[in-house]
Formats: structure tokens, C-alpha cells, sequence
């Protein structure tokens, strides 16, 4: 499969290839791994459809995703149910937003998470939360997912500027945490035929 210097980067920076990963490859044969990362151009999409879509429509794609995924979701409901009810129902959007992330940049359909995978994911998030060792996140899904951890951050720090103490704190960074960690453990197991890119050398 030719990749071209003007196309996208499969990195998924958002970049053109030749002005992202281009000079770290050397001439011949460039291995990736398409979709192992969701681009900010996807979380910018799925942001702008959450924040235009009426409040019928909204709900009925997150009861479609209560199907698809009920126990992730119930995860979701259930922590997000426990913060202050001002800050309730947008943290659990931000948490149904990063399904849509994922759902929208792999071509084939996520498996189902099961509660095996919440439990394991769901340790990892409060080890990272609690290590005050090491305070940069070395988990799988920080590497794969760059992007996505920008946006946790960036919903933690919106969130912190309200009246949400320590534990409500802890609670939504669980809470989006895991999912990201959840569903980027799947990810990485779905097939990719496509995982060779041939680039012709000087092109």
C-alpha cells in the first residue's frame, strides 16, 4: 500500500506524514499499527457533536451505547451518579464522549468490555491516581493514547475550578480514566490487516 508525504499521519497526530514521522522512519518499509491512536481531529469532532446535539438525540445515542457497552456504562453512571449533581451529567458526558473517540476512529466495532477488564483497568487508574513516586502516567493507554489523556487532564482541570472536593476529584479521574484504559486494552486486541504500510523511498 504506497503512503504519500501529503496524507495524514498514520501516528495520528493530525499531521501531514511528511511533516510528522516521516523523518523518523528510514527509507523502505514503515511499520504502524492504523487507529492505535485516536487523533485530536476525532476528539474535536465528537466535542463539537455533544455540544450541538439536542437533548432527545443525546440521550438516545447514549442508550445505544448502554446496549453496545452496559457494563462500562454502568461503571460510568455509577461513579459519575456520585458526584455533586451540578457536575453530575457532564462528567458522565465527557466519559460517553470518549467512547464515541474510540467508536469513531477504529474501523470494526469494539468488543464488548467485561467486568474482568473494568476491575484490572479500574486498579490501574488508582495506582496511577495514588503514585506519588512517579507522577507521569507509564500505562499502556498513556503511550497508545496520548491525545485522549490531554482531554482527561483538561476535563479534571475544568472540573477542579467548581466546588468539587478531593474524593469528587478522584472519583471523575476513575472514572475517565478507566474507560480510556478499558477500551484501549480492547482496541489493542482487534485485528489490523493492514499493518504494513509500504513507503517508496524519496517520495
Amino acid at each position: 500500500m504506497g503512503f504519500g508525504r501529503n496524507q495524514l499521519c498514520p501516528c495520528g497526530s493530525g499531521l501531514k506524514f511528511k511533516k510528522c514521522c516521516l523523518n523518523d522512519q528510514p527509507a523502505g518499509l514503515l511499520r504502524v499499527n492504523p487507529g492505535l491512536v485516536v487523533p485530536p481531529t476525532v476528539i474535536d469532532d465528537v466535542l463539537d457533536e455533544v455540544s450541538s446535539q439536542p437533548d432527545d438525540l443525546l440521550l438516545q445515542r447514549i442508550e445505544k451505547l448502554a446496549d453496545s457497552q452496559p457494563e462500562l456504562c454502568t461503571l460510568i453512571m455509577s461513579l459519575s451518579s456520585s458526584l455533586p449533581s451540578s457536575t453530575s451529567f457532564p462528567a458522565a458526558l465527557s466519559a460517553f464522549a470518549i467512547l464515541w473517540m474510540f467508536d469513531r476512529c477504529w474501523p470494526s466495532p469494539m468488543p464488548r468490555i467485561r467486568v474482568a477488564a473494568i476491575e484490572h483497568s479500574l486498579d490501574r487508574s488508582a495506582q496511577t491516581f495514588f503514585d506519588v513516586n512517579n507522577l507521569r502516567d507509564v500505562s499502556p493507554s498513556a503511550k497508545n493514547q496520548p491525545h485522549i489523556h490531554k482531554f482527561i487532564a483538561d476535563t479534571v482541570f475544568d472540573f477542579d475550578e467548581s466546588e468539587l472536593d478531593g474524593f469528587d476529584l478522584f472519583t471523575l479521574f476513575i472514572m475517565l480514566k478507566t474507560t480510556v484504559d478499558a477500551l484501549d486494552r480492547a482496541a489493542s486486541t482487534l485485528p489490523t490487516p493492514q499493518s504494513t504500510l509500504t513507503m517508496a523511498a524519496g517520495r
